[in-house]
């Protein structure tokens, strides 16, 4: 299980490498699923 504190749409910003910021979601999700919650 993989937790993170940022929403997917802030990766960019705060990874500051795009091609970084698709690779490792990618590279981690390859057969995944996922639940979204919101506060």
């Amino acid at each position: 299980m993989i937790i993170s504190q940022l929403r997917t749409d802030q990766w960019y910003s705060s990874i500051g490498d795009n091609i970084l910021a698709d690779a490792i979601p990618d590279r981690l999700t390859h057969n995944r699923s996922s639940t979204a919650t919101e506060r």
